[in-house]
């Protein structure tokens, strides 16, 4: 779902929607509270090959659970990555906690007027006042079990967006939409076609997305406090090093167990199971909603893990062995090309990081 079409927002922009050719030449660009991530594709015969791209770190506190604290220095930060990468139309993401997601039952008349349908009645789900609110929907299904139409809703609060819409257009850049982050994600990480049950766990520095995707949609979204970052402490206070030396160690040797790193791994695991209880909360609460108990194709097959911390060694192993699930970590490429076509210079461990922004761009692409 992306807040441009019938947006009135977007719509500010062009007095339209925008025509198909502005489409075509933007980039994707995610802003976290650490960095900017920026990601082109360029079609290549019936596949896709990068073209600009870049990781542009944003300094503390300019950012704080993305919410703009500094307006000054990110648009500094945002006019030289319009300059280094000749940027002009982008495709933007919002972070999941800025948002609403929920599933919405209407009675199959209202697919004439779904989204007067659907706006008649937010404000009995999302704490905004249908006025201040920009939303967008897709349907999972025009009939249920009760002869009813199941649809997708996020929600997202108009002024968030006019502070994005407003900071993106003091920097020269002219956003063609937003997107949720975890809708981007998804795009990214599950392969085209793919009906199976994930969840979808991106580690950042300081917050970790959680979401899961059942049958081709996102059905749930959180956002947890915690991140790699925890981990870097961690291993300062277990060796007493520097916060860069330590981000070193947790690369090299992670949640690999042996002789010699036995206190490092037992300081990690303890300050990871913050987050595994978090994790394990949202696993039971999805297991345990009425309309997924018994149901195989809603058990949760899989965990995928993308984000910049996805790659820390024996980490997917861990997680498997204490959530008793598979965990894999994300080929973001997937949607994008085979590797018997194209070879990006992005290693694959370094590509996790790029997830949410390839997803941006591929929803454009196809």
């Amino acid at each position: 779902m992306r807040f441009n079409k019938k947006s009135k927002i977007i719509n500010q922009i062009f007095g339209f929607p925008p025509p198909k050719f502005l489409r075509m030449p933007a980039v994707g660009i995610t802003i976290s509270d650490h960095s900017i991530k920026v990601m082109e594709f360029l079609r290549s015969g019936n596949h896709l090959e990068i073209g600009r791209y870049g990781d542009i770190p944003i300094q503390e506190h300019v950012m704080i659970s993305g919410d703009i604290k500094d307006r000054k220095k990110l648009k500094n930060i945002l006019l030289s990555v319009k300059e280094k990468f000749g940027i002009n139309f982008i495709y933007a993401s919002v972070p999941e906690e800025k948002a609403y997601l929920f599933k919405l039952e209407l009675p199959k008349e209202a697919i004439n007027n779904i989204r007067e349908s659907i706006e008649f009645q937010l404000e009995e789900f999302v704490p905004i006042s249908s006025k201040e609110a920009i939303f967008d929907y897709e349907i999972i299904t025009e009939k249920n079990d009760n002869g009813k139409i199941e649809a997708n809703v996020s929600v997202i609060s108009e002024k968030y967006i006019n502070d994005y819409l407003g900071i993106f257009q003091e920097a020269g850049m002219i956003p063609i939409s937003f997107e949720i982050e975890a809708q981007a994600l998804k795009r990214a990480v599950v392969p085209s076609g793919d009906s199976g049950t994930y969840m979808i766990i991106d580690i950042g520095r300081t917050r970790t997305g959680i979401s899961i995707v059942s049958e081709g949609f996102l059905r749930y979204t959180s956002t947890v406090s915690l991140g790699g970052d925890s981990l870097i402490t961690a291993i300062q206070k277990q060796m007493g090093v520097s916060f860069e030396e330590a981000d070193k160690i947790k690369q090299k040797f992670g949640f690999i167990k042996n002789e010699k790193n036995t206190e490092l791994y037992k300081s990690l695991t303890i300050t990871m199971s913050a987050l595994e209880e978090e994790i394990n909360k949202r696993y039971s609460y999805w297991s345990e909603r009425s309309e997924n108990v018994n149901k195989n194709r809603k058990k949760i097959q899989k965990i995928i893990l993308c984000g910049g911390n996805a790659n820390i060694p024996g980490f997917k192993e861990y997680l498997s062995l204490r959530i008793k699930t598979p965990v894999e970590v994300a080929n973001i490429w997937a949607n994008a090309f085979s590797f018997d076509d194209y070879i990006p210079e992005i290693s694959f461990n370094y590509s996790s990081g790029y997830a949410s922004v390839v997803g941006l761009v591929l929803g454009e692409m196809y």
